[in-house]
């Protein structure tokens, strides 16, 4: 695993894990109607409200984790990416002397035609985040960059690849629109 540090505490893990067999499994799952928890909703700022300040659809994946019962799609999703994931952050939680809080609910992101994300921070007065995590499950073909304005950084990442940054302000972040095809990024905070 190669790890790249393109700015102060903002770590990229490549290579962490292959997430086509898992996305793949988790679209026929959401297409055959697979549970009420797994299905596309519009995705929704920190107040929850609708806005088109964010425009890429969202699932909660809380299902797939215990304590609720492994299936085959919740087996692919811990063994593949949700177990390699966490590895990289007891890394990432190692190299900067944080605190290994609990991460909140865990959710897959989709961003197609223009899906966005304009610019924004993860913590709030309201919260308690520390860090956050984004995985990419699947890498668009053109767009979708994620970038970090006050530190001049703008990354596009491979599929089963990892980014963490500490959630406050001056990690203030874009997700750039996806001019072409799909990404898929799974997200999660840290307290």
């Amino acid at each position: 695993m190669i790890v790249d540090n393109p700015a102060v505490c903002i770590s990229i893990y490549k290579d962490v894990f292959n997430p086509s067999n898992f996305i793949n499994r988790f679209e026929e799952a959401i297409a055959n109607g697979f549970g009420e928890d797994l299905c596309w909703d519009v995705s929704r700022v920190g107040n929850g409200e609708n806005s088109q300040y964010r425009t890429s659809l969202s699932s909660s994946v809380t299902t797939l984790l215990p304590p609720y019962p492994e299936d085959e799609l919740s087996s692919v999703f811990r063994k593949e990416v949700y177990r390699p994931t966490i590895d990289v952050v007891h890394d990432y939680v190692r190299e900067h002397r944080l605190f290994n809080g609990a991460h909140e609910l865990i959710s897959i992101l989709k961003y197609s035609g223009l899906a966005e994300y304009h610019a924004h921070h993860d913590h709030s007065p309201d919260s308690r985040r520390v860090f956050s995590l984004v995985a990419c499950l699947g890498e668009p073909d053109e767009g979708g960059e994620l970038e970090f304005p006050n530190f001049d950084v703008k990354i596009k990442l491979n599929a089963g690849s990892v980014i963490l940054f500490p959630s406050n302000f001056p990690y203030t972040h874009i997700a750039h629109p996806v001019i072409s095809g799909t990404k898929y990024s799974m997200v999660t905070w840290f307290q």
